[in-house]
This record gives C-alpha cells, sequence and structure tokens, in this order.
C-alpha cells in the first residue's frame, strides 16, 4: 500500500473521531483500539517514511491527530475524563479538524516528530523524536 492510500482509507474514521473530539475519548478503549490497527497497518507502507520524502497535503495534520489521540486514547494511560491536561489534549485535536478534512498543514507553531530508523535501509518507522518538521 502507498501513503496516498493509506491516508485516503483512515482519514474518514480518523476525521469521525476529531470531529467528535471530547473528554469522552480519553482512555477510550475503541479509539485505542483503531490507533492499534492503524500502526499495524502503517507498518505496511510500502514507500519511504516522512522524513525521508516530501509530505503528502495535511499528512503532519493527519499523523499529528493520530499522534495526540494516542497519547490520551490508551485505557492504561492513567489519564481520567477530568484531567486537565488531557482535556487540553483533546481540545487541540478538536481545534485541527477543519484542517484535517482540508488536508492542510499544521498551523504554524505545532510540530510532528516523525523517528528515523536506527539503521536507514530498515524503512520500518514510526511517530518520534528524531526528525522535527515544524512550520
Amino acid at each position: 500500500m502507498n501513503m496516498k492510500t493509506f491516508l485516503e482509507q483512515y482519514r474518514p474514521q480518523l476525521q469521525r473521531y476529531v470531529d467528535r473530539a471530547s473528554p469522552e475519548l480519553i482512555g477510550n478503549a475503541e479509539l485505542d483500539a483503531f490507533l492499534v490497527r492503524v500502526e499495524a497497518e502503517l507498518r505496511q507502507v510500502d514507500e519511504p517514511p516522512p522524513f525521508a520524502r516530501k509530505l503528502l497535503p495535511g499528512e503532519d495534520t493527519f499523523f499529528w491527530c493520530l499522534d495526540q489521540l494516542a497519547i490520551i486514547a490508551d485505557p492504561a494511560s492513567g489519564y481520567s475524563r477530568t484531567d486537565p491536561w488531557a482535556c487540553a489534549v483533546v481540545a487541540d485535536v478538536a481545534e485541527l479538524a477543519p484542517r484535517l478534512r482540508a488536508r492542510q498543514p499544521l498551523p504554524p507553531g505545532r510540530v510532528m516528530h516523525f523517528m528515523a530508523p536506527i539503521d536507514e535501509n530498515d524503512l520500518d518507522w514510526d511517530f518520534g523524536d528524531d526528525e522535527v518538521r515544524v512550520h
């Protein structure tokens, strides 16, 4: 699968979560299962990762929303639905719903980190802190 197909396949469901961003997503097992499925499918993308190619329209926003939701969705994270920080993450995600829908890049001041593999010949990649794109 290529990245464009991957984004088209998962953007609609991600958009539904982002559109209904609320404290109900904190510790949400359904959202967590979706994120696990997306991460597994991401490993099947057969083209260079974002740090090694030009980003597709809105790709950074897509991954930023996934990353933020992953922080709060894990039921084992310990965040409660009244945790001020987790609620702030939810608000940040909700703010980007129109950008995700329009396939726009992250707004100024937002950053998405992409982790490069330790072995440069290994194309298995994930979210992380090694490569930073600032807009």
